[in-house]
C-alpha cells in the first residue's frame, strides 16, 4: 500500500499532520521511543521540496501519523526495505543506519532541547524531475545528499555552496545543465563528489582546488571539458577518480602522480595528448587504472614498473609503443589487461601466461608482438585469449580455409537475430545469432561472412552480447522486426565479407537505439548515450557516431551507406568504441557500438565467376584476424603441425635449399621493421606481390618484397632472383640482404636505395590513382614499345641508363637515335614504320591524359591514314621528376606516396596565395620514413618544405614530422587532418610557412606555436577549433600574413598581438571575437589587407586605422553597439576596396572621396549614413562597385558618370531629381487593373515544376547579378539581389546539383536547384489579400559534400539570418546543421499577418560561415522554395487582370531594393480643384520622418525655385503627418534607384542583358544595331544637348521610321550619299535592334543584307517594347520598409484611407521619392485626392 506524501507544517496546528505523516512511515511503537521533533523550518523545507518534486511514499515503515523523526527514520530498519524512508538521529541515540540501499531517505540527527535536524537526503532512481529549489539550504547541518538516477533539469544552483557541512554531495545520473557553479569550492569538508552523466558545459571550475579533503570524484559523462584544473593538484587526499567521456583537452596532469592515495584512476574517451606522466609511477596504491584513447604523443609502459598492486590495467588505444615488460609476471594481482590497438613491439613475454591471477588478456590490433610459446598448459588459467594477429603461433589459425566457394557480390545480415526477409525490399537477412563472447569468431554457414567481437564489459555482471526489444520501431521504409535484435560489442566489433568479387560496393548498415528509454519519457534510462566510430577497409567513416542523435530518438531507424571499393575479395567493416557515451545506463557495463543489419551490394554486374586460384589448389586463405578460445588452441596447434608436413617435398627441398646460399630473417622481425606491413610503408605492387620499405634492428634500410601466395610466376620468381642476384654483385644491382621461408611466406628482402630505383610508378594512373580513358592508350604505348624493341618495360639485368623502356626511348629520341630501340634480332625492318610505331607511343605515354591521342587516331596513325606530328610533345614531367634524391614518404595515407608533379624548391619567401581553391593537379610531398637518415642529410633532402595539398587526406599529424628539424615549409591545406594541433609542432623551430587551413582540426591553438620564432604566414583558417587564441603568439615577431577565418576560434585578441608590427595580411573572419576591434592594430603600419566580417565585436573602429596608409583593402562587417564615423578613413587613399557593411557607420560620406583613385569596390550598405551623396563618386576611374543601399543618404544623382562604374545600388535612401540619362534600367512596377491573391509558390532558381503535392511551383530561373531585380509573369512575386561574391570569378545565383536529394515527401526534384545570394536576397509577396498567412520556406544545403565523405569540400557551413515583414526570426540559420546533413530537406513555417498587400522576406548574410569552400568567394544565403497560403478563406476571384481601354488605370508599386526617397513614400492624387498631387505620407514610428517633416516645410515654404517643386500643403490630424507637392509628370520627383545597370559604352547592351542579365548569342547582334545606326547619324546613342525627342538616338530612329522619314537620320554633314544603301542599313539596325533576341537576324545574315546579297524585310518589325515602355507617366515609391505602407488603387467615391484597394505590380523599376510641402488638407478630401489609386 503506498499513499501521498501529505503537506507537513509547523506545531501547533499542523502538528498532527506531521505526526501522522511520522506514523505512516514508521513502526508504531517509534513515537513512545523518541520524544525529540525536527524543527518547523525544516518540516515546512522538507514539505515543499516533497511536493515540488513529486515525492509519493511507498510503503508504510514512514511513522505518518506524527513527527516525521520517529519510527523507522529513527531505528535499525534498513533504508532498502523502502523506496521512501526517512532516517533521523535523535536525542542521545546512536542510529547508524546507512543510506546506500534506499531510493528514498532522510536521515535526521538529533540536538537539544529536543529537536532533530535532517543531516542526510536521498532520492535515488525514482526519475523525478524538476529543478534544486533554494528550500534545500534550510538544511544547514545536511552532511549527505544523494539525488542520484532522476531527471532534475536545470543549472546546479550557486546556493548549494552554502550547504557548508556536506561532506557527501552526489547528483549522478541527472539532466543538469550550465557550467558546474564555482561556489561548490565553499564544501571545505567534502570528500566524495559526483556529478557524472549530465549535461554540464564548459570548463571545470579551479575553486574545487579547495576541496582538500576530497577522496572520491566522479565526473564521468559530465558534458565538462577543457584542460583540468592546476588547482586540482592539491587534492592529495583523492583516492578514486572517475573522469570518462568528457572532452578533456591538454596533456594528462602531471601532479596526478602526487595522488599517492589513489586507487582507481579511469580517463577514457577524452582529448588528452599524450604521454601518459611519468610521474604515474608514484602511484603504488593504484589496483585500476583505465586510460585509452590518447593523441599524438606516444608512452611506453615503463610508468607501470611499481604498480605492482594492479588487478585492472586498460591502456587501450592509448599511443603505447615499445615492449611489454619482461617483469610483468610480478604484477600478481592483476586480473584483466588490456593493451590493445597500440604499437607495441618486441618479444612477447612468456610470463604473460604463468600468471595465476591474469583471465583476461587484450594486446591485439597494431601491436607487432612476435614470440612462441612452447607450453601450451601454461595457458590454462587465461580464460580467454584475444591477440588477433600479434604471435607468431596463433597465426596459423587466424587463416580460415573456405573450399570451393565461388566469389560473391553481395552479402546480407540481420545482427544479433535469425533469418528473416526484409518486408519492404524483400531481402532475406541471414541469422547472426551465434552467442559470442569477449574474445570470438563466427563464420557463416556459406561461408559468405565472418564477424569477431573483442572486448570485455568492464563493471557489467552476466553480459550479453546482442540485446532485443519488443517495442515497435518507427522509420521510413524499414522493417520494424529487423530492428528488434541488434549485435552488440564492448570495444572491437567486425563484420568480414569473404570471398568477394572486387569492385565497386555499396554498404547499407541500419541500426536503432533499443537500448535506452526515450528522452520524452523523462526518466533516468533515457539519458543514455551511445558513442562509437565507424571503418569501412581500415577509414575513418563516421565518428562519434550516435545512433539515437542520427536518428532523432530512440526506437527509430536510421540507414548509413557507404561506398567502398573491394580490391582484394574481402571486406572489413569495423566499429569500434573510442570510450565515449555513457556507461552506466540503463545498467553498469553498458556501452559500445550496436548495429542491427548490414548489407553490401554491388555497383556493377557481377562475373559468376569462381575466385581465381594457385594451380592445383582449390582454397584461398583470408587472415581475419580473429581470437581463439583456448580450449581449441591444442587443436589449432595439432592441426599446424599436421598442416606443415603436408607440404610438398619439391617445394620444401627447393625453398629450404635457398637458406644455404642466403641470409634468413624471420617473420617476426620483418613484421616488426615494417610495422606489420603497414601500408604507409608501401613503396609498390607487382605480379610478384608488394614492397614495403623498413628498417631492421640493426638500424639498416631494407625494402621487403612479398610473395603473393596466389601467384606461381612469384615462386618461380623467387628463385630465380635468388640465385641470380646471389650470384652476381653490380653497383647498379640492389643488393640481397636475406630472405624469410616460414610457412607459406616467401620474402625477399633488399637494401633500400635512395634514388628508388626499386620503387618507382609507371604510370599516371600509378601515380595518381586517377583511371582516365585514356589510361588504356598509355598502356598500349608501353606495349607498342614493348614489341618494337623486343624487351619487357623494365630489366634491371641492363645498363642503368636502359632498365626503363620508356625513360630509354626518350634518351634515344633526344639523342635523335630514336631506331637504336629496335630489337637488335631484327635484321631487317622498314624504318618509317618503326618511326612511325615510336612517334606513336611517345604520344601515348604523355603525362597528360589531354595530350593522348584517342585509340581511333592511334589507329588512323599507325595505318598512315593520318599525319603523325610530334613536334609538340615533350619529355613526360613523370620521367623528369624522378630525378630527385629524396628519402622520404607518406606519413599520412596508407598507400599514397605520390611524387611531386613540380618543383618545390621556391625560396621560403616567396610569395604564398592563400586560400585560393583550384581544380589543379595537388602536389604531394612525401614525407619521412624509417631509414636512418643523418641530420645532415636534411637539408638536402626536406629544401624548403612540403605539401600534402588539396588530396582530401584524413588522420591526425604524427610526432615523426619532428624528426625534420630543418623544415622551412609546411603546408597541409584542404584536407581532412582531425585531432587537435599537436604541441609539438613548436619544436619545428625553423618553420617559415605553416599552413593547415581547411581542415577538421579540433581542440585549442597550442600555445607552443608562439616557439616559432622565424614563422611569417600563420594559416589555420576553416577548421574547428575552440577557446581564445593563445597569447604566446604575440611572439612571432617575423609574422606577417595570419590567415584565421572561420577558425573556431573566440574571445578577445590578445593584448600581445600589439608585437606583431611586421604584419601585412590578416583574415579574421567568421570568429566569435568579442570585446573590441584592438587600437594597436593601427600601428601595424605595414599592412595591407584586414578582415573582420561576422566577428562579434563591439564599435567603434579605432581611429588608429587612420595610420595604415597601406592598406589596400579593409572588411569590416556586423559591428555591435557602438558606431563609428568615417574619419578613420581620411589618409587611406590606397584602398581598392572598402567593404563597411552593416557596421553601424554614420555620418556623411567623406567629400574628398574621389581622391580614392585606386577603389574598385565601395560598400557602405546597411548603416546610417546622412547627408548628400557626393558626385565626385560617380567620376572615380576606378570604381567598379558602389553599395550604398539602406542608409540615409539625399540628393540628386548627377548628370555624368565614370563608364568604369559597372554595379550600383542605391535602394532605400533619400535621393530626389531627375535619372540622368546614363540610367538604362530601373526597377519601377506598372501593374494595370490588378487583381489580388492570396497565395503564391515559387521554386526558387529552378523551372517551374510541379510537385508531388499537386502544388505548382512557378519558375524563379532569371539571371540575376550582383544588384537586380525580376517580377514574375504572374505578378504575384518579385525578387531581388544584392551584393557580390568578393573574391570569386564567373559568379552564379543560383546552385544545382544531379544528386537526390532526401528528406521530404515532395518532388526531389524541387530541391536540386535553388537560388543563392552574397548578401541580400529578398522575395516579395505582391497584391496579397490581408490576413493572417503560413510562410512556407524549404532548403537543401546542395553546395558541400557530406560530412561522412571526410573530404575537404564537406567542411563548408553557410549561416545566414532570416528576416520577414522586417523582424528578424531566425539568426545563425544553418540549413546542413538543421537538416541533419546536406543534400536533405528542412523546412521551415512562420506565421505572418499581411495588412498593406505585400510580403517581404529577406535572408540576409551577416558574414558567418566558410567563404572558400568548395570554391574562393562561396558564401550567403540559399533556398529552394518559397511558398505563402492563406489561413483563411480568400475572398478574391483569383481571375486574370483586366484592362480598361483608354484608361491609364495603374499603379506604381515600388518593390525589390527599391528607394524610398522620401519618408515614407508617395500616393498619386487630385484634387478637388483639379490639381495632380504627390502625397508623402509621414510613417507614425518614424522619428527621423518627424523631424526632416518640419524641416522640409520650413525650407520648401521659404524658398521658390522653378526648379524645385512647390509644396501646395501639409496635414496635421492626430498623428497624421502629410505632405502635398505638386506632380510633374516628367518623374523629376518620382523615379527610383533600384539597381542600376549599364554598359562602360551606355546603351549598346541588348535588353535582355542590361534588364536579365541574359547574356544571348544575339546581344552582339543589338550592339552591332547601335553602332551602325551611329555610323550612318555621325553621333552618340544618346545626346542630352538635343531636343527631347532626338536624345536618344533609338527611339529617335523610330520616330523617323514611323513617320517614313528614314532618311532623315542620316548624318546632316554628308552633302552626298546613297540613299539605298543608308536605307538598308537603317533597315538592318532595326532588325538588330528588335527586343527579342529571336526577332534580330543571325550575324550572317546581316552581312548578306548589307551586302545585298539578301533582301531586307522590316515589315513585321515593331517598335520594340523597352522603347514603349519608357514612354510611363507613373509616381511610384517603395513599399518595402516597416514603416511605408503604400495604399494602391481605389474607386474614386471611397469614402476614407479605409476603403483603399490595394494594388499589384508589374515592370521591373524602383521609384524616388518627392519631398514634401505644407497643404492642410482634410481626411474629408482624400477620396478626390485619391481616385483610383497611388
Amino acid at each position: 500500500m503506498s499513499r501521498s506524501w501529505k503537506k507537513l507544517s509547523s506545531p501547533p496546528p499542523s502538528y498532527l499532520l506531521c505526526w501522522w505523516l511520522c506514523f505512516f512511515l514508521s513502526p508504531w511503537n517509534s513515537i513512545t521511543q523518541n520524544s525529540a521533533t525536527l524543527v518547523p523550518s525544516e518540516v515546512r523545507a522538507l514539505n515543499s521540496l516533497f511536493e515540488k518534486w513529486d515525492v509519493q511514499t511507498v510503503g508504510i515503515l514512514w511513522n505518518i501519523s506524527g513527527e516525521p523523526c520517529s519510527g523507522s527514520a529513527i531505528d535499525d530498519t534498513p533504508l532498502n526495505a523502502s523506496k521512501l524512508s526517512i532516517k533521523c538521529e535523535c536525542g542521545n541515540e546512536n542510529n547508524t543506519t546507512q543510506l546506500e540501499d534506499s531510493n528514498l531517505s532522510v536521515k535526521c540527527c538529533g540536538y537539544e532541547n529536543n529537536t532533530c535536524h535532517i543531516t542526510q537526503l536521498r532520492i535515488d532512481s525514482l526519475s523525478k524531475t524538476g529543478e534544486i529549489p533554494e528550500e534545500i539550504t534550510t538544511f544547514k547541518y545536511l552532511n549527505t545528499l544523494h539525488l542520484d538516477w532522476n531527471f532534475f533539469t536545470g543549472p546546479l544552483p550557486a546556493f548549494i555552496g552554502n550547504l557548508s557541512q556536506l561532506t557527501k554531495l552526489s547528483i549522478f545520473g541527472n539532466a543538469f545543465s550550465g557550467s558546474i557553479p564555482k561556489e561548490l569550492g565553499n564544501l571545505k569538508h567534502l570528500t566524495f563528489l559526483s556529478f557524472g552523466i549530465n549535461n554540464f558545459s564548459g570548463t571545470l571550475p579551479p575553486e574545487l582546488g579547495n576541496l582538500v579533503k576530497l577522496e572520491q570524484l566522479f565526473f564521468n559523462s559530465a558534458g565538462v571539458s577543457g584542460e583540468i584544473p592546476s588547482t586540482f593538484a592539491n587534492l592529495r587526499n583523492m583516492r578514486i577518480m572517475w573522469a570518462s567521456d568528457s572532452a578533456f583537452s591538454g596533456k594528462i596532469p602531471d601532479f596526478i602522480g602526487n595522488w599517492t592515495k589513489l586507487t582507481d584512476l579511469r580517463f577514457q574517451g577524452n582529448s588528452f595528448e599524450g604521454p601518459i606522466p611519468s610521474s604515474f609511477s608514484q602511484l603504488t596504491s593504484l589496483n585500476s587504472l583505465r586510460i585509452s584513447d590518447i593523441y599524438n604523443v606516444r608512452s611506453s609502459l615503463n610508468f607501470i614498473k611499481n604498480l605492482k598492486n594492479l588487478t585492472v590495467l586498460v591502456l587501450r588505444n592509448a599511443l603505447i609503443n615499445g615492449t611489454i615488460p619482461s617483469d610483468i609476471g610480478e604484477f600478481q594481482n592483476l586480473q584483466i589487461l588490456d593493451l590493445s590497438f597500440n604499437n607495441l613491439k618486441g618479444q612477447l613475454p612468456s610470463a604473460l601466461f604463468n600468471m595465476s591471477s591474469l583471465t583476461h588478456l587484450l594486446i591485439h590490433s597494431s601491436n607487432i608482438l612476435f614470440g612462441f610459446v612452447m607450453d601450451a598448459a601454461l595457458l590454462v588459467p587465461l580464460e580467454r585469449l584475444d591477440f588477433l594477429e600479434t604471435i607468431v603461433f596463433l597465426e596459423t589459425f587466424q587463416y580460415k580455409r573456405v573450399i570451393n566457394f565461388r566469389l560473391f557480390a553481395n552479402f546480407s545480415i540481420h545482427c544479433g537475430g535469425r533469418d528473416m526477409s526484409g518486408t519492404v525490399d524483400g531481402i532475406l537477412y541471414e541469422a547472426d545469432d551465434t552467442t559470442l563472447g569477449p574474445a570470438k569468431f563466427y563464420l557463416s554457414d556459406i561461408q559468405k561472412w565472418a564477424i569477431s567481437n573483442a572486448g570485455l564489459f568492464l563493471d557489467r555482471k552476466d553480459p550479453l552480447y546482442s540485446v532485443n526489444t519488443t517495442a515497435q520501431i518507427t522509420g521510413f521504409n524499414v522493417t520494424p522486426e529487423l530492428f528488434q535484435t541488434a549485435r552488440m560489442s564492448p570495444g572491437s566489433l567486425r563484420y568480414y565479407g569473404l570471398g568477394l568479387e572486387n569492385g565497386r560496393y555499396t554498404i547499407i548498415m541500419q541500426f536503432a537505439e533499443i537500448g535506452f528509454d526515450d528522452r520524452s519519457s523523462q526518466t533516468w534510462k533515457s539519458l543514455g548515450r551511445r558513442v562509437f566510430d565507424i571503418y569501412i577497409q581500415g577509414h575513418l567513416e563516421l565518428k562519434d557516431f550516435d545512433i539515437s542523435r542520427e536518428a532523432g530518438g530512440v526506437l527509430r531507424a536510421v540507414v548509413k551507406n557507404f561506398n567502398v571499393t573491394v580490391t582484394e575479395n574481402y571486406l572489413d567493416v569495423h566499429l569500434f568504441w573510442a570510450g565515449k557515451g555513457t556507461s552506466f545506463i540503463p545498467d553498469f557495463g553498458y556501452y559500445g557500438p550496436l548495429i542491427s543489419t548490414i548489407r553490401a551490394v554491388s555497383d556493377f554486374h557481377p562475373s559468376g565467376l569462381p575466385l581465381a586460384v594457385a594451380r592445383g589448389k582449390s582454397r584461398t586463405w583470408l587472415i581475419v584476424g580473429i581470437a581463439v578460445p583456448v580450449g581449441i588452441l591444442f587443436l589449432v596447434l595439432a592441426f599446424a603441425v599436421f598442416y606443415m608436413s603436408r607440404k610438398t617435398v619439391k617445394d620444401d627441398e627447393e625453398l629450404f635449399e635457398l637458406g644455404t646460399r642466403t641470409n634468413t630473417v624471420t617473420y617476426a622481425e620483418l613484421r616488426a621493421a615494417t610495422e606489420d606491413f603497414n601500408s604507409s610503408n608501401k613503396l609498390g605492387e607487382g605480379g610478384y606481390g608488394p614492397v614495403y620499405k623498413g628498417t631492421l634492428s640493426d638500424g639498416r634500410a631494407v625494402a621487403v618484397k612479398q610473395l603473393s601466395v596466389a601467384s606461381p610466376q612469384g615462386k618461380s620468381q623467387f628463385i630465380t632472383e635468388i640465385d641470380t642476384i646471389t650470384a652476381v654483385q653490380h653497383r647498379n644491382l640492389v643488393k640481397l640482404y636475406g630472405c624469410c621461408i616460414e610457412g607459406s611466406r616467401r620474402i625477399l628482402v633488399y637494401e633500400y636505395l635512395e634514388n628508388k630505383s626499386v620503387d618507382q610508378a609507371l604510370f599516371e594512373y600509378a601515380m595518381r590513382g586517377h583511371l582516365t580513358e585514356k589510361a588504356d592508350v598509355f598502356s598500349f604505348g608501353v606495349v607498342a614499345l614493348e614489341i618494337l624493341s623486343g624487351r619487357p618495360n623494365s630489366d634491371n639485368s641492363l645498363d642503368c641508363e636502359k632498365i626503363y623502356l620508356l625513360e630509354w626511348a626518350w634518351t634515344l629520341r633526344e639523342k635523335k637515335q630514336s631506331l637504336g630501340l629496335v630489337d637488335p634480332r631484327l635484321t631487317e625492318f622498314d624504318e618509317d614504320e618503326a618511326t612511325r610505331v615510336i612517334g606513336v607511343a611517345l604520344l601515348c605515354t604523355q603525362a597528360s591524359p589531354m595530350m593522348r591521342p584517342a585509340m581511333s587516331r592511334v589507329v588512323g596513325m599507325l595505318t598512315g591514314d593520318i599525319e603523325l606530328d610530334t613536334s609538340g610533345i615533350s619529355k613526360p614531367s613523370y620521367l623528369t621528376d624522378w630525378n630527385f634524391k629524396d628519402t622520404t614518404m607518406s606519413f599520412l595515407e596508407e598507400e599514397d606516396s605520390t611524387p611531386l608533379t613540380k618543383s618545390m624548391e621556391s625560396n621560403s619567401n616567396d610569395k604564398i596565395q592563400h586560400g585560393t581553391t583550384t581544380s589543379s593537379s595537388p602536389g604531394v610531398d612525401i614525407s619521412p620514413s624509417p631509414v636512418n637518415v643523418t641530420e645532415a642529410m636534411f637539408s638536402d633532402i626536406i629544401k624548403d618544405g612540403r605539401r600534402v595539398y588539396a588530396l582530401d587526406k584524413t588522420g591526425v599529424i604524427p610526432e615523426e614530422i619532428t624528426a625534420f628539424k630543418y623544415l622551412a615549409f609546411l603546408k597541409l591545406d584542404q584536407n581532412y587532418f582531425t585531432g587537435p594541433l599537436p604541441a609539438f609542432i613548436g619544436n619545428l623551430s625553423a618553420l617559415q610557412l605553416l599552413s593547415i587551413s581547411i581542415n577538421a582540426f579540433s581542440g585549442t591553438i597550442p600555445k607552443e606555436l608562439g616557439n616559432l620564432k622565424d614563422l611569417n604566414m600563420l594559416a589555420f583558417g576553416s577548421n574547428n577549433f575552440s577557446g581564445t587564441l593563445p597569447p604566446e603568439l604575440g611572439n612571432l615577431l617575423k609574422l606577417e600574413q595570419i590567415y584565421m577565418d572561420s577558425a573556431g576560434v573566440g574571445g578577445e585578441i590578445p593584448s600581445t598581438f600589439s608585437n606583431l608590427r611586421n604584419m601585412q595580411i590578416m583574415w579574421a573572419s567568421d570568429n566569435p571575437f568579442t570585446g573590441k576591434i584592438p587600437d594597436f592594430i593601427g600601428n601595424w603600419t605595414k599592412l595591407t589587407t584586414l578582415r573582420f566580417q561576422g566577428n562579434s565585436f563591439g564599435g567603434p573602429i579605432p581611429y588608429s586605422f587612420s595610420q595604415l596608409a597601406s592598406l589596400n583593402s579593409l572588411r569590416i562587417s556586423d559591428i555591435y553597439d557602438v558606431s563609428s564615423s568615417l574619419n578613420f578613413i581620411n589618409n587611406l587613399k590606397n584602398l581598392t576596396d572598402l567593404v563597411l557593411r552593416n557596421a553601424l557607420i554614420n555620418g556623411s560620406i567623406p567629400s574628398d572621396i574621389g581622391e580614392y583613385q585606386s577603389l574598385q569596390i565601395l560598400d557602405l550598405s546597411f548603416n546610417n549614413l546622412k547627408g548628400e551623396l557626393p558626385n565626385a563618386l560617380f567620376n572615380m576611374s576606378s570604381l567598379a562597385n558602389l553599395y550604398l543601399g539602406n542608409n540615409s543618404l539625399s540628393g540628386n544623382l548627377p548628370r555624368q558618370k565614370s563608364d568604369t562604374l559597372q554595379t550600383i545600388d542605391l535602394s532605400y535612401n533619400y535621393l530626389s531629381g531627375s535619372f540622368p540619362s546614363w540610367v538604362s534600367s530601373i526597377s519601377e512596377l506598372y501593374v494595370y487593373s490588378f487583381i489580388m491573391h492570396a497565395n503564391f509558390s515559387i521554386k526558387c532558381g529552378g523551372p517551374e515544376m510541379k510537385a508531388s503535392n499537386g502544388i505548382t511551383y512557378e519558375a524563379d530561373n532569371s539571371s540575376l547579378g550582383p544588384a537586380m531585380f525580376y517580377l514574375s509573369s504572374t505578378e504575384k512575386w518579385g525578387i531581388s539581389n544584392v551584393g557580390f561574391f568578393a573574391d570569386r570569378q564567373a559568379p552564379q545565383y543560383f546552385e544545382n546539383t544531379l544528386t537526390q536529394v532526401t528528406g521530404t515527401d515532395l518532388t526531389p526534384e524541387l530541391f536540386q536547384t535553388a537560388r543563392m545570394s552574397p548578401g541580400s536576397l529578398r522575395y516579395y509577396g505582391l497584391g496579397l489579400e490581408n490576413g493572417s498567412y503560413t510562410i512556407t520556406l524549404q532548403f537543401a544545403e546542395i553546395g558541400f559534400e557530406d560530412r561522412s565523405s571526410q573530404t575537404w569540400k564537406s567542411l563548408g557551413r553557410r549561416v545566414f539570418d532570416i528576416y520577414i515583414q522586417g523582424r528578424r526570426r531566425l539568426k545563425d540559420f544553418d540549413i546542413s546543421k538543421e537538416a541533419g546533413g546536406v543534400n536533405r530537406v528542412t523546412e521551415r513555417k512562420f506565421n505572418v499577418t499581411v495588412t498593406e498587400n505585400y510580403l517581404d522576406i529577406h535572408l540576409f548574410w551577416a558574414g558567418k560561415g566558410t567563404c572558400c569552400i568548395p570554391s574562393q568567394g562561396y558564401y550567403g544565403p540559399l533556398i529552394s522554395t518559397v511558398r505563402a497560403a492563406p489561413d483563411f478563406t480568400p475572398t478574391v476571384s483569383g481571375l486574370p487582370p483586366t484592362i480598361v481601354k483608354g484608361r491609364k488605370n495603374r499603379t506604381g508599386l515600388v518593390v525589390g531594393i527599391a528607394v524610398p526617397v522620401g519618408i515614407l513614400g508617395f500616393m498619386l492624387g487630385t484634387l478637388s480643384d483639379g490639381r495632380v498631387v504627390a502625397v508623402k505620407q509621414l510613417s507614425v514610428a518614424s522619428h527621423q520622418g518627424k523631424n526632416q517633416f518640419i524641416t522640409e516645410i520650413d525650407t520648401i515654404s521659404a524658398v521658390q525655385h522653378r526648379n524645385l517643386v512647390k509644396l501646395f500643403g501639409c496635414c496635421i490630424e492626430g498623428n497624421r503627418r502629410i505632405l502635398v507637392y505638386e506632380y510633374l509628370e516628367n518623374k523629376s520627383v518620382d523615379q527610383a534607384l533600384f539597381a542600376i545597370t549599364y554598359d562602360p559604352c551606355r546603351g549598346y547592351l541588348a535588353p535582355e542583358y542590361a534588364m536579365r542579365g541574359h547574356l544571348t548569342e544575339k546581344a552582339d547582334v543589338f550592339s552591332f544595331g547601335v553602332v551602325a545606326l551611329e555610323i550612318l547619324s555621325g553621333r552618340p546613342n544618346s545626346d542630352n544637348s538635343l531636343d527631347s525627342e532626338k536624345i536618344f538616338l533609338l527611339e529617335w530612329a523610330w520616330t523617323l521610321h514611323e513617320r517614313k522619314q528614314t532618311v532623315g537620320l542620316v548624318d546632316p554633314r554628308l552633302t552626298e550619299f546613297d540613299e539605298d544603301e543608308a536605307t538598308r542599313m537603317i533597315g538592318v539596325a532595326l532588325l538588330c535592334t528588335q527586343a527579342s533576341p529571336m526577332m534580330r537576324p543571325a550575324m550572317s545574315r546581316v552581312v548578306g543584307m548589307l551586302a545585298g546579297d539578301i533582301g531586307i524585310d522590316t515589315s513585321d518589325v515593331s517598335k520594340p517594347s523597352y522603347l514603349t515602355d519608357w514612354n510611363f507617366k507613373d509616381v511610384t515609391r517603395s513599399f518595402l520598409e516597416e514603416e511605408d505602407p503604400t495604399p494602391s488603387a481605389t474607386s474614386k467615391d471611397s469614402k476614407s484611407h479605409d476603403n483603399i484597394q490595394h494594388g499589384n505590380p508589374t515592370s521591373s523599376s524602383p521609384a524616388v521619392d518627392i519631398s514634401p510641402s505644407p497643404v492642410n488638407v482634410t481626411e474629408t478630401m482624400f477620396s478626390d485626392i485619391i481616385k483610383d489609386g497611388r
